[in-house]
C-alpha cells in the first residue's frame, strides 16, 4: 500500500509540475532538463528504497537514445575499449554483421572469409540461442560478450531461418576476424568502370577507400560504382569522410 501511495504521489507531483512549468513540446531543452532533475529529486526523496541514481541515469540516457534510431546508442566509458575492438585490428569471433531487430539478434551479412560465411549463415537469419541459452531480447553488449572469444574456441548457435521449419544448429570455431571495410575493388568488363564495396564504417575506412580509388584510377577507372548494400553503419566520422 505504501509503494502504491508513493506511485500516486509521484504521478500527482508530475501532473502538477506539468501545469506549473508549461508544455515542454516547444523544444526548450532547459525545460526537459528541469523535468529530469525534478523526477530524480522526487525519487531520491520519496522512493521506498535507496535508489541507485547512477543506474537510473544510465538507463535514462540509454532509453533516450533508443528513441532516435536503431543505430544510435550510448557507450559507457568502461565499455568503450570493447567497442573500439570491433572497429580496429582484429578479434576472435564468428564474423557477422548484425543488428537487434524486434528483440532478435539478426544477421545483416556474414563477413567474407570468416567462419560464418563458410558455414553458410545468411542475411536475415535470427540467432535465437547461443550455447543453449536464449538470445531473445539480447543487448549489443551481450552479443559481443557471448560471441567473441579466444581464437580457436568453440561457440554453438541456434538459428531460425525463414522458409526452414526447424531451427538450424551450428558449432563454430572462432577465428581472427580482420577489420577490413573495403571488401572488394575491381574494374568491370569495360575496364573504365570501377567497383568498390564497403561493408562497414570502421576506423580506417576512408584510408582504405582512398587506396582502392588510387589503385583503380591508375588502372583506367573513369567512373565508380560504390556498393553499400548490407552496410550496417559504424563510425560516423568515417561515413562523413567517405
Amino acid at each position: 500500500a505504501f509503494i502504491f501511495s508513493v506511485t500516486l504521489l509521484i504521478i500527482a507531483i508530475l501532473l502538477s509540475y506539468k501545469y506549473e512549468s508549461g508544455d515542454a513540446s516547444n523544444g526548450n531543452s532547459l525545460i526537459y532538463f528541469q523535468k529530469m532533475n525534478y523526477i530524480l529529486r522526487i525519487v531520491d526523496n520519496v522512493y521506498v528504497d535507496e535508489p541507485d541514481l547512477d543506474k537510473m541515469m544510465e538507463g535514462a540516457i540509454e532509453g533516450m537514445l533508443k528513441k532516435l534510431d536503431p543505430h544510435s546508442s550510448y557507450i559507457p566509458a568502461d565499455k568503450q575499449k570493447e567497442v573500439e575492438e570491433d572497429f580496429e585490428g582484429e578479434f576472435g569471433g564468428i564474423g557477422v554483421e548484425f543488428e537487434i531487430k524486434d528483440k532478435y539478434l539478426t544477421v545483416i551479412s556474414p563477413i567474407p572469409d570468416t567462419p560464418s560465411e563458410r558455414l553458410g549463415l545468411m542475411p536475415g537469419d535470427k540467432i535465437i540461442r547461443i550455447d543453449g541459452k536464449t538470445a531473445y531480447d539480447i543487448t549489443t553488449e551481450e552479443v559481443f560478450k557471448r560471441l567473441k572469444g579466444q581464437i580457436g574456441s568453440k561457440v554453438n548457435i541456434t538459428v531460425a531461418r525463414t522458409g526452414v521449419d526447424e531451427p538450424l544448429e551450428y558449432e563454430i570455431i572462432r577465428a581472427a576476424i580482420p577489420i577490413h571495410s573495403v571488401v572488394a575493388k575491381c574494374l568491370l568488363d569495360d575496364k573504365t568502370t570501377g567497383y568498390v564495396s564497403i561493408n562497414r564504417f570502421a576506423s580506417k575506412t576512408s584510408q582504405e577507400l582512398e587506396e582502392a580509388l588510387d589503385y583503380l584510377e591508375k588502372n583506367g577507372m573513369k567512373r565508380l560504382i560504390l556498393d553499400l548494400r548490407g552496410n550496417p553503419g559504424g563510425l560516423m566520422d568515417q561515413a562523413v569522410e567517405v
